[in-house]
């Protein structure tokens, strides 16, 4: 992974980042999500320098994942799907401490 998110988490510490850290990498993780969005709306999408990214996460019973896709084909409500047609996280319970 390369780019801003890439920087900041591994500044952060990685999977141990501080609670202090949450509020800027949700904010980088919804930017690379929109632009790996935009990417996929292309005939090819992202490049070696700037893949298209997903994020997986685990909370110990379930494997959770933020892909860029459009809204429609997300089953949860709690997508907010914006002027280009892509899903973005909704600032929720899911995302906070």
């Amino acid at each position: 992974m390369t780019g801003p998110l890439a920087e900041a988490l591994d500044a952060a510490g990685g999977v141990a980042a501080p609670p202090s850290a949450k509020a800027r990498l949700r904010d980088l993780l919804e930017d690379a999500l929109r632009y790996g969005c935009a990417e996929l709306e292309g005939k090819r999408s992202g490049t070696r320098e700037r893949p298209v990214a997903v994020a997986l996460a685990a909370d110990g019973e379930r494997l959770l994942a933020a892909v860029p896709v459009p809204g429609a084909s997300t089953p949860t409500p709690r997508r907010s799907v914006s002027a280009h047609g892509c899903s973005s996280p909704r600032r929720s319970a899911r995302w906070s401490t």
